[in-house]
């Protein structure tokens, strides 16, 4: 008997070989994230409220209305890394990090390669969240850090993606919600930790609740217990001005669309700080190759 394998129909023995050899074959599930969809505060009924806009027969896909999260780690192991995101955690100090969303934007899913697939994106200013991620890739190589962290940001949120003909639609969603969305802020105390698939299938275990500044006297670390596990963050809006600062993440999106006129067109695979993204007036255009990227009157320009 011959049996389909990577390299077309092989035998048996060439087929376990090939299986063997499997990208997935031992990569992690794990993965640590911001939950963002299971609070009741201004922003998370914003956000909510720009999802439910959206038309489902607009999706791409009919699970690309994802519960709002923001993704802090990717391609976590289930023991050294959960180690690691409970120390990085607990040496914040703070009990919280305080998130904000810069703006919204409509963009190209780069890495999908065989349709046009745009996403409504909440873009978010974390220094906290940051320092976070710097702090559980202290040290860490090139390779290291692009698995973990492809984005290079302070973290977005995917709100919806849909198929590229619906373009125009999103872009006038992404308008009506963003001077409402702009500067909300939420104070989030936990980082939830999830190596069993709940992120796809809610009747799995859930994930671990991993809380932030949770340094005890005796040099442990709170959480470590096998039941601390809990279906969201604990999230607080807190209300504050708008930052002038952010940082873009553009492994997964290029940004093309901001507010109404201003634009954003980014590099794919590159990071870049952007300051003052919402210009007063005129078109907002930036071509960055990971520079830092300062703001002109009425239009941002980065080489």
């Amino acid at each position: 008997r011959f049996f389909r394998c990577n390299r077309g129909f092989c035998p048996p023995r060439k087929r376990v070989k090939e299986m063997g050899k499997g990208k997935r074959k031992n990569k992690p599930r794990a993965w640590s994230f911001i939950d963002l969809g299971s609070g009741d505060g201004e922003l998370e009924q914003t956000l909510l409220e720009a999802q439910s806009a959206v038309d489902d027969t607009m999706l791409y896909r009919p699970t690309d209305k994802p519960h709002l999260h923001c993704t802090v780690l990717l391609n976590m192991s289930e023991d050294d890394d959960l180690l690691k995101i409970r120390e990085a955690c607990a040496g914040m100090g703070a009990a919280h990090i305080r998130i904000e969303v810069s703006f919204l934007a409509v963009s190209t899913v780069d890495r999908i390669k065989d349709a046009h697939v745009v996403a409504l994106v909440a873009v978010l200013s974390s220094p906290d969240l940051r320092r976070l991620k710097d702090s559980f890739l202290a040290g860490a190589d090139d390779g290291t850090v692009e698995t973990h962290d492809p984005y290079r940001s302070e973290g977005h949120i995917t709100l919806v993606r849909c198929r590229g003909e619906h373009e125009e639609k999103l872009k006038t969603i992404m308008a009506h919600y963003n001077q409402q969305i702009r500067g909300q802020c939420a104070m989030v105390g936990s980082v939830l930790f999830d190596a069993t698939g709940w992120s796809r299938d809610h009747s799995k275990p859930r994930p671990i609740k991993v809380p932030l500044g949770g340094a005890r006297a005796d040099g442990a670390v709170q959480g470590d217990a096998a039941d601390d596990r809990g279906a969201g963050s604990d999230v607080a809006v807190v209300s504050s001005g708008k930052n002038s600062e952010h940082r873009v993440g553009v492994c997964c999106y290029r940004f093309i669309s901001v507010s109404g006129n201003q634009h954003l067109a980014l590099g794919e695979n590159n990071g870049a700080s952007a300051a003052a993204v919402v210009a007063a007036s005129g078109a907002l255009t930036a071509a960055t190759s990971g520079a830092e990227t300062a703001a002109t009157s009425g239009a941002l320009t980065a080489a």
